[in-house]
């Protein structure tokens, strides 16, 4: 009685809402109501009359007679169509009665259909194997990054009562394995089983995945299943407008002239060939009210940072179109993307504006048409292109369509800000980045995108890790850019090595490569932090205060427990020349970045004039970067050393101070550089004397950092806002004779090994050349470099003339 019930009411309705779509879908497919109301219109819009000054009788008859055969053209070929959709429709009303009868007289047709509705997406009684053996199970397990062969490994697991899953298994299964669980939905089995079934809580606990990391993998179960259960019905309305029509194309005009250089983005729907939006629902509505005002004559401006998604936006805007999701004005509208770079390398500059407003004036006879102007500022300033103000401006005396034009924000803050005349004649739709959240899910669509393409599998902490690294690493590039970027690049490393795993080892590697920098993971950061003392010493002799203070500031912020969007870490060095300051940095570098090449280095005794911001950030007035921003941003992880800070500036110590609190740095093209991976650090030898006769006079070493700090401020070498940006004030004392000598040796051993690497000349030195070099070379105000300079000078040189004059060649051995 149930199944009869269901079959006259609830299944008859949804009877009824195909048989509706299906009716719609074939007045859409023949656009039978636009056809009669252009019945006698000229076919595809043509105008090919001749106009003249004056009356001329023949230009008159002619343009008569063109005009009535394109009008009867015109009226033939829609009348076709009509006529053809008449009948289509004649045919469906003929089926639909046939099939109404039918079941109508035959309930039993529907019976599976009423028990697969009965059971909905609720499993009852099945084995766990056979539960992660299913497609959903699969998922869940591929997400997780784990088969259930490698989950059931454990050793008491082995032999054991197969589980069954939710209460109702075969006679005779052991109670106690099984779960008490009523019929339920896959989403909601599989969180019960994390929470519930020990091997699974395991690899959970050992793994470091969360609660909130498995409502997420449920929550991307439910979209992709039920894009797919979109997908797969056919007779929804979405998926029936999809198709096109065939009776609207003869109700709008050719655009071939268009076509030359714009990319048909409503094509581009049908083919997928972008990703969907998500938070974009505001700017989306936005940019539809812009291009309906005016009575659907309006020019609107997207702009954003690069990598926002503004592209997107407007393919999104096709398919909302293509599927009638739009206001009635914006429905049949083809979506055309300008290639502006192509359009003006067609033609001479004085050519431009005529062809410009041809091609538009084309575009508003179709009566369809939405032109975007890619790269909007080469047609706004010559600057970038050339200047087609006056014709935006002129615009209403022109029979153009609706006009949305794309440029970054950089381009719209320099042509457009301030300019009112502009502004009265542009509406403006800015994109903000997009959240992190918004941005996994366009990753998890990717990721469902290359399963079934490409059949490779990545897990959900994979994916997670694609966006850290992304926002640890690619600081520079937009949200959702470089999470799409480093995507694409892990896709085709793991295609080209024909993996079908994407796990998170395979991130880190490709990650590396692409910035050039080791990615390691958490554990082997952690090493180094535990052990950094040690290996800075292994480059630097003594200052044990100085390295204990800046190990610890270090661990502080890496490890999170300091402030975040800032650098990773802020160090001001004091102390004499020569005792260890570059140094130490560029152990960070080798240490810390696995290279001396990652230390950006700045002497800013060379930054003292006026112009010193400008060289530094650039020049908006001659479009010249600055190397300090250019230096950022090529090089955006690593140590930043500002060798004798104290020497800058005034305005530039005050635009060091954002970079220290903020971890960023604006240059004159209003660009924000991160330096949010960078270790700074800044020298000085500010208070070098007062540190010796501080030491001199038998002081603790332990209160030097701190008497330092206030003879700095107390004769304002630095402002105390600027002493408090730094995570830590290092402080290095002079260095005894007995260390120098030690300093020395480590400068020997280098130049033995860059010998024997470059020469194949084996060097050896005895103590007593160590000596000589204290006693002739050693200067205390210059310290460690006045023993390098004679090591340069006295021994370097003696090696090389040794080579010069054929006295040594590779596998000889010299002693000094």
């Amino acid at each position: 009685m149930s199944f009869l019930k269901w079959h006259y009411t609830t299944s008859f309705r949804y009877f009824l809402y195909v048989l509706n779509n299906y009716f719609s879908f074939v007045l859409h497919y023949f656009s039978i109501p636009i056809l009669v109301k252009t019945l006698f219109w000229r076919f595809r819009r043509l105008d090919l009359t001749e106009k003249k000054p004056g009356l001329h009788i023949e230009i008159w008859f002619s343009n008569l007679v063109e005009n009535f055969i394109s009008r009867l053209i015109g009226f033939i070929a829609r009348s076709f169509i009509i006529l053809l959709g008449i009948f289509s429709l004649c045919a469906f009303l003929i089926a639909v009665f046939v099939l109404l009868i039918f079941y109508l007289l035959f309930p039993i047709a529907t019976l599976p259909f009423y028990y697969k509705a009965k059971k909905g997406d609720k499993i009852k009684s099945v084995t766990i194997k056979k539960l992660f053996n299913s497609s959903y199970g699969r998922f869940f397990l591929d997400k997780l990054g784990v088969s259930y062969e490698r989950i059931v490994r454990s050793r008491e697991m082995q032999g054991a009562t197969p589980l069954f899953v939710p209460h109702t298994p075969p006679e005779g299964t052991e109670v106690e394995r099984v779960i008490p669980l009523g019929p339920s939905s896959p989403s909601e089995i599989f969180l019960y089983l994390c929470e519930n079934w020990e091997p699974l809580k395991k690899y959970l606990k050992e793994n470091n995945i969360s609660k909130d990391d498995l409502n997420e993998i449920t929550l991307w179960y439910q979209k992709t299943h039920s894009f797919k259960e979109k997908i797969l019905r056919f007779w929804e309305m979405d998926n029936l407008l999809s198709r096109g029509s065939i009776g609207s194309i003869l109700s709008f005009g050719y655009t071939n002239f268009l076509d030359q250089y714009c990319l048909d983005v409503t094509a581009a729907y049908q083919k997928r060939s972008y990703y969907n939006l998500y938070g974009r629902k505001a700017q989306l509505k936005q940019l539809e009210e812009s291009l309906l005002q005016e009575g659907g004559k309006s020019f609107t401006i997207l702009t954003g940072v690069k990598g926002v998604g503004k592209h997107s936006l407007i393919y999104n805007l096709a398919e909302k179109i293509a599927l009638h999701h739009t206001p009635i004005k914006l429905r049949d509208k083809k979506v055309l993307m300008l290639n502006t770079e192509t359009f003006l390398s067609g033609y001479d500059k004085d050519a431009i504006p005529a062809k410009f407003i041809e091609m538009l004036e084309e575009g508003g006879r179709a009566g369809n048409v939405i032109v975007v102007v890619d790269a909007l500022e080469k047609l706004l300033s010559s600057k970038y292109g050339v200047d087609l103000f006056s014709v935006f401006t002129k615009a209403k005396s022109y029979d153009f369509p609706p006009i949305a034009g794309v440029m970054e924000i950089s381009y719209f803050n320099e042509i457009c800000a301030g300019n009112d005349i502009l502004n009265s004649i542009f509406s403006v739709v800015k994109i903000e980045e997009m959240t992190v959240e918004d941005s996994m899910k366009i990753l998890e669509d990717f990721a469902d995108a290359a399963f079934y393409k490409e059949k490779v599998i990545i897990s959900y902490k994979a994916l997670k890790l694609v966006v850290g690294l992304a926002n640890k690493f690619l600081v520079n590039e937009s949200k959702p850019e470089r999470f799409i970027a480093v995507f694409n690049r892990v896709l085709a490393d793991v295609g080209a090595k024909n993996y079908s795993i994407i796990n998170e080892n395979s991130v880190r590697e490709v990650v590396s490569k692409m910035v050039g920098v080791p990615v390691s993971g958490s554990e082997e950061e952690n090493k180094k932090l535990l052990d950094i003392e040690r290996l800075i010493h292994k480059r630097l002799i003594d200052q044990d205060l100085a390295i204990t203070a800046l190990s610890k500031a270090l661990r502080r912020v890496r490890t999170g427990v300091s402030a975040a969007k800032r650098p990773s870490g802020a160090f001001l060095f004091l102390g004499p020349t020569g005792v260890g300051k570059t140094e130490t940095a560029k152990a960070l570098a080798d240490i810390y970045f696995s290279s001396e090449k990652y230390l950006i280095r700045f002497d800013m005794a060379e930054y003292q004039g006026k112009d010193a911001l400008e060289r530094l950030l650039g020049s908006f007035e001659t479009g010249k970067p600055g190397v300090f921003a250019s230096a950022l941003k090529n090089n955006p992880f690593g140590v930043l050393l500002l060798d004798e800070i104290e020497k800058a500036t005034s305005d530039v110590l005050n635009t060091f101070l954002t970079i220290l609190d903020e971890g960023y740095i604006t240059d004159a093209f209003g660009n924000k550089i991160s330096a949010e991976n960078l270790i700074i650090i800044a020298t000085s030898n500010a208070g070098a004397e007062y540190i010796r006769t501080y030491l001199k006079e038998g002081n603790l070493a332990e209160k030097l950092s701190e008497e330092l700090t206030e003879f700095v401020l107390r004769n304002k070498i630095f402002s105390p806002e600027f002493i408090n940006r730094f995570d830590a004030v290092v402080v290095y004392k002079p260095l005894s004779n007995e260390e120098i000598a030690l300093v020395a040796g480590l400068m020997l051993e280098k130049l033995v090994k860059r010998v024997k690497e470059e020469k194949g000349v084996v060097v050896q030195y005895t103590s007593e050349l160590v000596d000589k070099i204290i006693k002739e070379g050693y200067d205390a105000v210059f310290g460690g470099r006045s023993v390098r300079r004679y090591i340069q000078d006295e021994v370097e040189d003696k090696i090389a003339k040794e080579i010069l004059e054929k006295n040594l060649k590779a596998g000889d051995e010299i002693r000094l």
